[in-house]
């Protein structure tokens, strides 16, 4: 179920734009409607009770709203919170605003954006102990093949993703912000994940760190918290995680995981890193993780022409399983 909001403005091809940007995406949990007129608007604030309402400062004397509603201005000036009212620069892009909306209403004391779970969350972990392997190109086909169904959220977690050279844009959060608000007391972890998550070729994906230090930095504690926060405060009905060894607590995450997908390929010196892998695994009490490992061989994927098919042909059966478990 998604929550009521409101974009007040007279300049109604704008207004409806934004809107059906917003509600095309599965980032704003708000189910958000277009108003141009201020008898329209109350008469809609009447029997629907928004949660939250975004007006053209041009029209804030229009707004009689309860206290218990967030009201934000769309600015022709810039950004800024004055007075205890937050303004948002209106020309910029549609993605910048929702941006800017959640980051702020992930602040918020007003609005209880938390959407309210049916299903337990699953945890999809990719790891291998092989190199040069096409995980990370598994897991995002992976994502996408899920994502046609399902809410998926992709967390990687190598020493260096290449992401920035990859889908060919900046990132201006990343994980290590979202850790940082979600342990210093930010409840609505919904509205603060829309704010930093970037939907990509249709997956949303948490930014990676820039810097291998800064995983190197993080205890599996709080790997797992976070995770458990974002099962108990969102709406996603699964976690790609793509993960290497820098991450500390590397063994309890797959532990944790319902899923653990190993990319591998045939050549003797693959197959041995595999065995010490899964020896090591037995040795520290982690043999539970070799009941939920899936291996998929991409030694005739590597090299090949069309890449995303076979991928999808080798991970066909592994994502048939995991969505035949879900139902």
């Amino acid at each position: 179920m998604k929550h009521c909001a409101v974009l007040y403005d007279s300049e109604y091809r704008y207004a409806q734009k934004l809107v059906d940007y917003f509600n095309l995406s599965d980032r704003f949990p708000f189910e958000m409607r277009a108003i141009s007129n201020a008898e329209e608007l109350d008469n809609f604030c009447r029997k629907n009770n928004p949660e939250v309402v975004i007006v053209d400062e041009k029209y804030i004397s229009d707004i009689h709203m309860a206290d218990c509603v967030e009201i934000i201005v769309l600015s022709h000036t810039g950004t800024r919170e004055a007075e205890g009212t937050y303004y948002i620069y209106k020309y910029q892009s549609a993605d910048n605003i929702m941006r800017d909306i959640a980051g702020y209403l992930s602040k918020s004391d007003k609005v209880s954006a938390i959407l309210k779970r049916k299903n337990s969350m699953r945890i999809i972990s990719f790891y291998s102990p092989i190199r040069r392997n096409l995980a990370t190109t598994t897991a995002i086909e992976l994502c996408h093949i899920l994502s046609r169904e399902k809410k998926v959220l992709y967390i990687n977690l190598d020493s260096f993703s290449g992401f920035k050279k990859r889908f060919g844009k900046e990132f201006i959060k990343d994980i290590t912000d979202f850790l940082y608000y979600m342990e210093n007391g930010k409840e609505n972890i919904s509205m603060l994940l829309s704010g930093i998550v970037e939907s990509i070729d249709g997956i949303d994906i948490l930014p990676p760190v820039s810097n291998p230090n800064e995983l190197i930095a993080l205890s599996a504690e709080r790997w797992l918290s976070m995770l458990q926060r974002i099962e108990a405060d969102t709406d996603y009905d699964y976690v790609v995680l793509d993960l290497s060894e820098v991450v500390q607590g590397l063994f309890e995450i797959l532990d944790a995981s319902d899923y653990v997908i190993t990319c591998i390929n045939d050549d003797e010196m693959c197959q041995g890193k595999l065995e010490d892998f899964e020896k090591v695994l037995v040795e520290s009490g982690y043999e539970e993780v070799l009941n939920k490992m899936r291996r998929c061989n991409m030694t005739g994927v590597i090299g090949g022409k069309n890449i995303k098919k076979a991928i999808g042909d080798e991970i066909n059966s592994v994502v048939q399983e995991i969505l035949d478990e879900a139902k």
